[in-house]
């Protein structure tokens, strides 16, 4: 029974040097678009883990990401200019997804159902500012954590001609119709996409 299982994981330690990022300059620069500078590396750690399953009926996944990254800034607003170490903004956490895939060929059916949780991540640094001017490197406003589901029916196994398989998908995106947002710029985030459906054809040549 535990032929078809597979298992992943894997930790690791990135260091990026020679980083750019886009900023807003400061109110008594001469330009006024956000530009790239020069930053400081940044320092990821994490770890990731995934389990597999697959059966001629059945697929399942599930898998699961921590992170954490970070990178030194100098802090203009301290009476020393201390260096302090800022947690990167727009990624989580915590990631997690998981996925099921029944397959019925003698109805020429196939259902899947696939989930995903976000977890809480950091507003853009320049965001921020406008929230927290006085302490913005380490007093910090998150966007909320959410979940997602999709469901989908498909075809399996029809073939209009001989060897060239025909595929029919519907689909809805986001059941739940969870609220949720994405991290943005220039004092805007930006609101997730609400429940929706997609029909689709895919055809082998």
């Amino acid at each position: 029974p535990l032929r078809g299982l597979t298992l992943r994981a894997d930790a690791y330690l990135t260091v990026i040097d020679g980083r750019v990022e886009i900023r807003r300059p400061s109110p008594s620069a001469v330009q006024a678009n956000a530009t790239p500078t020069n930053s400081t590396p940044i320092t990821s750690k994490g770890m990731e883990a995934q389990v597999d399953y697959k059966s001629p009926r059945l697929g399942a996944y599930a898998s699961y990401s921590l992170q954490s990254s970070t990178y030194p800034k100098q802090d203009l607003l301290s009476l020393g200019l201390d260096t302090v170490q800022v947690r990167t903004d727009a990624y989580p956490t915590h990631l997690l997804k998981a996925g099921v895939t029944w397959t019925e060929r003698p109805w020429y059916l196939r259902g899947n159902i696939e989930g995903r949780y976000v977890g809480a991540r950091l507003g853009n640094l320049d965001n921020n500012a406008l929230i927290n001017p006085l302490d913005h490197l380490e007093n910090r406003y998150a966007l909320s954590a959410y979940a997602l589901v999709d469901v989908s029916v498909s075809t399996v196994g029809i073939e209009f001609w001989k060897g060239h398989e025909s595929v029919f998908l519907a689909k809805v995106h986001n059941l739940a119709d969870a609220r949720y947002t994405f991290p943005g710029t220039n004092g805007f985030d930006i609101p997730g996409f609400e429940r929706s459906f997609s029909f689709s054809l895919q055809q082998e040549l």
